[in-house]
């Protein structure tokens, strides 16, 4: 109930981060478009008037709204192309690895969507093996909870070399997207035998520093 819990909040957070930069995306294109469909006009026929020669930014500002009265279902339609050949794209295999990876860079959202994926990471493996899960089976489960594919690619290469018989902390590391903070403590926790502590510290954490993130957005 606790980890269900935990989840839930976290994914509210970040949707509700998300969507005061959606919000203004949509609004700043709604604007543009009135700029372009009711405001333009009147600016073109008052140079009209004027008969001046007018700049070649301000002709190619007056083609694009002709453009967008006129011929509007070609860019609704190609509008509509891209989103649908996105949804395609993502549902492949190599357009998922790819997405998800440029997610993980994105500025602000991109380290949000980071320190969530350790946060899972740390709660969820911190539950299973508490409850007494193997080690294998529980990097197994865990790598099967990651939304993004990315870290989940990375805790299934990890637990690959821990079948081999090498740390954690060391596979970890190895897959370069963990910080240093996770890898830190997991090292701790295999030295002491108290690895479900601190993976719980760690995910209690990421889940302050994803509120505290998201709230200053």
């Amino acid at each position: 109930a606790i980890q269900f819990e935990k989840e839930a909040k976290l994914k509210a957070l970040v949707k509700k981060a998300m969507m005061y930069p959606i919000v203004l995306f949509v609004v700043a294109i709604g604007v543009m478009v009135l700029m372009l469909v009711y405001v333009i006009p009147q600016f073109e026929d008052m140079f009209e008037q004027i008969g001046s020669e007018l700049p070649i930014y301000t002709k190619v500002i007056i083609s694009i709204s002709e453009f967008i009265q006129n011929r509007w279902y070609i860019l609704a339609a190609i509008v509509l192309a891209v989103i649908l050949s996105y949804k395609m794209y993502c549902k492949t295999e190599s357009g998922r690895r790819k997405t998800d990876a440029i997610k993980l860079k994105l500025p602000i959202f991109g380290t949000i969507a980071k320190k969530t994926a350790c946060a899972r990471f740390s709660r969820t493996l911190a539950t299973l093996l508490k409850s007494g899960m193997p080690l294998m089976d529980a990097l197994d489960i865990v790598a099967n909870t990651m939304e993004n594919v990315v870290f989940k690619e990375a805790l299934l290469k990890a637990k690959n070399g821990v079948a081999l018989g090498f740390d954690l902390s060391g596979q970890l590391k190895e897959t370069k997207i963990f910080p240093a903070m996770v890898i830190h403590m997991v090292s701790i926790g295999e030295e002491t035998g108290n690895m479900e502590e601190m993976l719980n510290n760690v995910a209690n954490y990421y889940d302050e520093e994803v509120e505290t993130s998201t709230g200053q957005i």
